[in-house]
């Protein structure tokens, strides 16, 4: 009985901790948007949400699949951060990577894949 006790408490305790964190995500990446005028947080991002960033072809044109789930997104008037979560290879679990999209001077777009979820350095790095 001990040992259930134990793994419970032990389960409830890895929840609690990424639930924190989660939230000092979400207020990070509301505090780097507060601060950028015309910049958008999406937190939940669905690609309909940005029409004029085209995050699910970059996504395939750089992971040669689509994403099977998205993140959080952060808009800005030249650039496009989204998390998205996919598998880059069949033998491979899903993981979490950020597609930057920066908008070029001819309407195109320069778009790269990160490990990971947004942080500041990411969004900062893109923006200058």
């Amino acid at each position: 009985m001990e040992q259930i006790l134990a793994i419970i408490g032990v389960v409830a305790l890895v929840l609690v901790l990424g639930a924190v964190k989660e939230r000092r995500r979400h207020g990070m990446l509301l505090t780097w948007v507060s601060v950028h005028p015309g910049a958008r947080l999406h937190w939940g991002f669905e690609p309909h949400q940005c029409p004029g960033v085209p995050v699910v072809n970059l996504a395939f044109e750089l992971m040669c699949r689509e994403p099977s789930r998205w993140g959080a997104g952060v808009e800005t008037p030249n650039a496009c951060f989204v998390e998205l979560s996919a598998t880059r290879n069949a033998g491979e679990t899903s993981k979490w990577y950020s597609l930057i999209a920066v908008r070029q001077p001819n309407g195109g777009w320069n778009a790269k894949i990160e490990n990971g979820l947004l942080t500041r350095a990411i969004l900062d790095q893109a923006t200058g």
